[in-house]
């Protein structure tokens, strides 16, 4: 085989590469930030490619080494292939589980403003508390210095009483007393009564 058809035969192969890596990038379009790297690197290998039949013309000892790195290639890119289909699908699976999240995050949403809604309810009853606890501390004040008036009447009271009790103390000795003598005049009434004029 002349150099030129080893040549050839490079080129229909490379040929063969570039129609699978056009091929590989329509598919890798559809997937996102990962499918733009493969591309890129697809790119990189077409550079890498041409750069490789370059030196081929200059140096038909490496010709046998281009080949089997193109046939490495071509195993390489039917791997990049495999790969892109398993990253078709597991991005396939990125947007089912977006979509989850999405749904999780409104419900997230609907429960953090049935949350905020609760919050304000519950804010609006410590107020209401606190304004009663100032109204119960005023009662309690006025309460507590009713009890210290009543207090103070109450001994007052206690003080008129036991005045009140030395006084019917005195009052009770004193009728003893006169009791005493009315029971002593009526003798002498009686004595008086029997005595003939």
């Amino acid at each position: 085989m002349t150099d030129r058809d080893l040549l050839e035969s490079i080129l229909v192969e490379l040929q063969s590469n570039s129609a699978e890596l056009k091929s590989l990038r329509e598919e890798v379009k559809s997937n996102g930030a990962e499918t733009k790297l493969i591309r890129e690197e697809v790119k990189s290998n077409s550079a890498e490619m041409k750069s490789l039949r370059e030196e081929v013309k200059s140096n038909s000892a490496e010709t046998k080494l281009i080949r089997e790195e193109v046939k490495s290639n071509s195993a390489e890119t039917k791997l990049i292939r495999e790969e892109v289909k398993s990253n078709s699908a597991e991005t396939k699976s990125l947007r089912e589980e977006v979509k989850f999240n999405s749904a999780e995050t409104k419900s997230l949403r609907e429960e953090v403003k049935s949350n905020s809604a609760e919050m304000k309810s519950l804010r609006e009853e410590v107020k209401s508390i606190r304004v009663q606890q100032q109204e119960d501390h005023l009662i309690l004040k006025a309460l507590e210095h009713s009890a210290q008036v009543n207090k103070a009447e109450h001994d007052k009271m206690a003080n008129d009483i036991a005045h009140i009790q030395g006084n019917v103390k005195n009052i009770a000795e004193n009728i003893d007393a006169v009791k005493e003598i009315i029971g002593r005049h009526e003798v002498d009434l009686k004595v008086l009564k029997n005595r003939s004029v």
